[in-house]
């Protein structure tokens, strides 16, 4: 079965509103390695909210905490 991934918003992953998906192509033998969520208006509107709603707890931590979480998402 061929995976979906969806939208990484307000810290879960799920569907675009419209549930479009475009193909994520394997570039070495150009086949389908599975379908990432389309995003659209609605969606980038929900990231914002959820990205404004999240800041003022970010700007509070220590420095030394976000460089923390910030290396263990790279």
């Amino acid at each position: 079965m061929t995976p979906t991934y969806g939208l990484f918003i307000d810290g879960r992953q799920r569907p675009s509103h419209s549930n479009d998906t475009f193909p994520v192509l394997n570039p070495m033998t150009e086949t389908i390695y599975g379908y990432a969520a389309k995003g659209n208006e609605a969606d980038i509107a929900d990231a914002v909210a959820s990205a404004r709603l999240a800041f003022p707890t970010w700007a509070g931590l220590p420095p030394a905490d976000r460089e923390r979480i910030m290396l263990r998402a790279a």
